[in-house]
């Protein structure tokens, strides 16, 4: 299945004071995971192949289980409940711990036996089965109902049974106390140790987990902590800064007075199976914390005396609300903040000045070298001023300890890191649904997340757990994006091959695909759109389209050849992608052109092309519209073929149509007509279909004007030549060229005096 883990701050949960409900806010990612957590490009949306669009599995909410008995017994299930790690112990049950706020989300995806990851599945916590907090009903409670299962490319359903071999991971996204503004995120996973990663159903690691092999999974545990805000120190500019590096001996040491010493290593989880109701150790696996940042904080007597009053008077569930709210108030409560860096061994020693160190209320963060703050096992897994062993379960071993001479000090303050795990990988472009595999196909991948700082690889495993490839280390995105892998030549039919993320030991992330050697032809069916086209004008048949066993559309695979099957008709030329060219030489008529396509496993399909060319239709007579003036005869030539017989013209307006000899349309124009009139000539063949439509539009009718015809007359005579037409316009000038004069008589007569020597022809 193609995934993409939403991002940590996705989801919004409801939280609150613990005890009380509230709406969430969304934490907001750290500068690191801000651009590294964008959802990677081109994600599916087909439902489970991310946490965003997960299937919902709610056994509680559908009803199928009503109560711890059904807990027990309900077949296909997975069931725990959720914690926050205030006090108490990392037990999934009897713990002591406060449940998460009722409706909180949960995830849960599982890896199947042949290494098939299954989609994305969804449930909330409820409060709503009878229980206490010794059983496994209690609050907190989370059902996923399995029963469904999901149905591989090639046939075979995979459904959850808690088996050995199948392997199953939790999630709970970061969230926002409302009631301090922190950030709540997820530290421990049960079964397994590591939160976030993928853990054996049937494994010696149960940390609480109990498989009822073949039907169920009970007893899961997710724990989440809050991380303290900046409320918990004094203000940055204050914090003194001890640099004289840690304490050799600091159980024995004289000069250990006013100091915290202790070791923080990055936890992998590897040798804890033992520790169910106790902190993690440091072994030989787990990477030494070199160069992080220990940041500690302690009371004034006079804060002690307050915190003891309002904050540890109230339920467990309410104190770090009630401490956020103390020491907002009052900073002044705060007696120093010491900061010091870790040596190669991963020890500190923060030194508190004479007097400030209060032993039994202190507060201890973590940072990495980027400056991030880190989460981990610690005895401050919630935001409170408390003495380092307060918590001792949740504490690293060795257990935190005094110097009994040199008091106030701790030492064994030791602090084992949680690296985040929201991190995805995915195979783009093969899956074990609805895109399998063949041989020689390179299966490609896509990584989203932060790289974590344990050293991490990653691993194809093949459905017999056979790892065929590793590449190791992997330590960046670009280099795990170029762990590809090219399916072997005799890879089986069904085989899953799955890429999977190792982070300190921990399977963080995986991915898979199926290989199917069923012959390609057997589930695809290319088919041609019928074509026409006009002849002399030529054209192109479109690829063929292509449709799945069960009639849905599908795409023919990289690689996919076509060639004509046999001899073509003249003019017709098959094209590498399938499409079929038609040459404008083509004669009218109907056409099949047969084509072979060839799948890159060999199998092969026809199919044929059906191609119409039509005649290309006679030139009609054109004309264009034009315009005219009353009383004009206006000509209209013929810009197109010739005016077939028998056609006739129809005229709607002052005028009347005609078709000269030479096919022009003449329009005649009547004599009343006014500017502005339209006259629509409409030609009809001789069946009444109209060839043309054409409008002529009346103009202005000309004004009269004076008329004179051209006269003779002799030298020195007086010629009056009579006016034909209009009235002389008032002011109109007369002027004369040759030997006489010219002039307008008042009747409106020109009268042209001849010169006595004008000679004739003059």
């Amino acid at each position: 299945m193609r995934r993409a883990v939403a991002a940590a701050g996705t989801t919004a949960l409801l939280v609150g004071t613990f005890g009380a409900t509230a709406t969430v806010s969304v934490a907001a990612p750290t500068s690191q995971q801000a651009a590294a957590l964008a959802p990677a490009a081109a994600p599916t949306d087909q439902p489970g192949s991310s946490q965003a669009n997960a299937i919902p599995a709610d056994a509680l909410a559908n009803g199928y289980i009503k109560n711890e008995t059904d807990m027990t017994n309900a077949k296909n299930t997975l069931s725990g409940r959720a914690f926050i790690s205030d006090r108490g112990t990392p037990a999934t049950t009897g713990n002591e711990l406060s449940a998460v706020p009722e409706g909180t989300e949960v995830y849960l995806q599982w890896i199947d036996k042949d290494g098939a990851v299954s989609p994305w599945y969804s449930a909330k916590t409820s409060n709503s089965l009878p229980g206490d907090d010794s059983g496994q009903a209690g609050n907190g409670s989370y059902a996923f109902d399995l029963r469904k299962g999901w149905t591989d490319a090639k046939g075979k359903k995979h459904t959850y049974n808690a088996t050995d071999g199948q392997y199953y991971k939790l999630v709970i996204p970061d969230s926002t106390n409302p009631a301090t503004g922190n950030t709540i995120t997820m530290m421990r996973q049960a079964g397994g140790f590591f939160p976030g990663s993928f853990v054996n159903s049937v494994t010696h690691s149960n940390l609480g987990q109990f498989p009822l092999i073949g039907t169920n999974m009970q007893r899961t545990g997710v724990f989440m902590t809050e991380q303290g805000g900046t409320y918990m120190h004094r203000p940055q500019a204050e914090w003194i800064t001890d640099s004289k590096g840690p304490l050799s001996a600091p159980w024995t040491d004289l000069q250990a007075k006013n100091s915290v010493s202790g070791q923080v290593w990055l936890e992998t989880g590897d040798g804890d199976y033992a520790n169910s109701a106790t902190g993690p150790n440091n072994n030989t696996k787990d990477p030494e914390a070199a160069g992080y940042t220990v940041v500690m904080s302690s009371l004034t007597s006079e804060g002690a005396q307050a915190y003891k009053a309002q904050v540890e008077s109230l339920d467990k569930s309410q104190r770090a609300a009630a401490a956020a709210k103390l020491l907002k108030a009052h900073p002044e409560y705060i007696s120093a903040t010491v900061q010091g860096k870790t040596n190669d061994q991963g020890r500190y020693t923060l030194r508190f000045p004479d007097g400030k160190l209060n032993d039994q209320y202190l507060y201890m963060q973590v940072f990495d070298k980027q400056g991030e703050l880190v989460n981990g096992y610690s005895g401050y897994t919630s935001p409170e001023f408390r003495k380092p062993n307060a918590n001792v379960s949740f504490t690293p071993q060795a257990a935190p300890a005094q110097n009994l001479v040199a008091r106030p000090m701790w030492y064994n303050v030791n602090y084992a890191i949680v690296a985040r795990t929201d991190v995805d990988l995915q195979i783009t472009n093969y899956d074990v649904t609805e895109n399998p595999a063949r041989p020689g196909d390179t299966a490609e991948l896509d990584f989203t997340g932060v790289m974590p700082p344990l050293a991490s690889k990653i691993e194809w495993v093949d459905s017999n757990g056979k790892i065929v490839k590793t590449c190791d280390p992997v330590t960046s995105e670009a280099e795990a994006e170029a762990c590809t892998f090219q399916v072997p030549a005799d890879a089986p039919d069904g085989m899953v091959y799955t890429a999977r993320l190792v982070s300190g030991g921990n399977i963080i992330a995986g991915d898979s695909f199926i290989v199917d050697l069923t012959p390609i032809t057997d589930n695809l069916t290319p088919a041609y759109e019928d074509t026409t086209v006009e002849e002399g004008k030529g054209g192109t048949v479109p690829t063929p389209t292509y449709t799945d066993a069960d009639g849905n559309p599908a795409t023919a695979p990289e690689g996919t050849k076509y060639e004509p099957n046999g001899d073509l008709p003249d003019g017709f030329t098959v094209n590498e992608d399938g499409s079929i060219t038609i040459d404008p030489s083509v004669p009218a008529g109907d056409y099949t052109i047969p084509v072979l396509v060839t799948y890159p496993d060999g199998s092969t399909d026809t199919v044929d092309a059906k191609v119409t060319v039509t005649e290309a239709p006679a030139e009609k007579p054109d004309w264009n519209d034009d315009k005219g003036k009353p009383g004009e005869t206006v000509t209209i030539p013929n810009e197109g073929g010739e005016v077939p017989d028998g056609s006739t013209v129809e005229t709607d307006g002052p005028g009347k149509g005609r078709i000269d000899d030479e096919g022009n349309l003449v329009v005649d124009i009547n004599d009343d007509a006014k500017p502005g009139d339209k006259i629509t000539v409409v030609v009809k063949d001789k069946d009444g279909n109209v060839i043309d439509e054409i409008t002529v539009t009346v103009g202005e009718k000309p004004a009269d004007k004076p008329d004179w015809n051209d006269d003779k007359g002799n030298p020195g005579d007086t010629v009056t030549i009579p006016n034909e037409g209009g009235p002389v316009p008032d002011g109109t000038t007369v002027e004369t060229e040759g030997p006489g004069k010219g002039r307008i008589d008042d009747e409106g007569n020109l009268v042209v005096d001849i010169n006595d020597d004008a000679k004739p022809g003059d």
